[in-house]
């Protein structure tokens, strides 16, 4: 009896644990990048690829920033999430992962556009919900240059791709000192 009761007791922490690291109730939340950017192809909105650890106090706070009522309403309709744990990873997903996005640590965030195409990586989450704010700005205005300018990021299937930041004047939004 007491092997099945501690199977049953670890699989109901792992359920529980798996409950816990969901994105908050409302956010479109995909189970793979494939999944989110099939979906974003359709929608014509941009994907946010959620790299995470489980128990990672870091992202904890940051998951704590996207349920306030004023980012919630600027990311949970504009943006396609698929939430990847690195500490799930087999290590050579995570490897290719790491070696194809640069994200440094978690919580990062990979943007890609609506086709696919890699944008840019904000690493280390959010310190206010201001910050959380203020990348919303920036890339909706990256996105929408893009889309204006007909132009297009480097595509998923590329390969590694050169790591910027998600700041305006990585994305070409500010001219550049010379």
């Amino acid at each position: 009896m007491k092997p099945s009761f501690l199977a049953a007791a670890l699989v109901s922490v792992a359920a529980a644990s798996a409950f816990a690291a969901a994105l908050p109730a409302g956010y479109d939340d995909n189970p793979s990048v494939i999944d989110a950017v099939a979906k974003a192809k359709t929608s014509g909105k941009p994907v946010v690829v959620y790299f995470a650890e489980q128990n990672c106090p870091v992202c904890d706070a940051h998951d704590g920033w996207l349920v306030r009522a004023d980012v919630r309403q600027a990311y949970k309709d504009a943006y396609h999430f698929a939430i990847v744990y690195g500490d799930d990873m087999v290590p050579e997903e995570r490897a290719r992962w790491k070696a194809t996005y640069v994200p440094r640590g978690a919580p990062s965030w990979v943007v890609l556009d609506s086709e696919g195409g890699y944008v840019c990586t904000a690493s280390g989450g959010f310190a206010t919900a201001t910050a959380a704010l203020d990348l919303h700005k920036v890339l909706s205005k990256a996105l929408g240059a893009r889309n204006a300018s007909a132009a297009s990021f480097s595509k998923v299937s590329d390969g590694p791709v050169k790591s910027r930041p998600c700041t305006e004047r990585s994305l070409g939004l500010t001219p550049s000192s010379t």
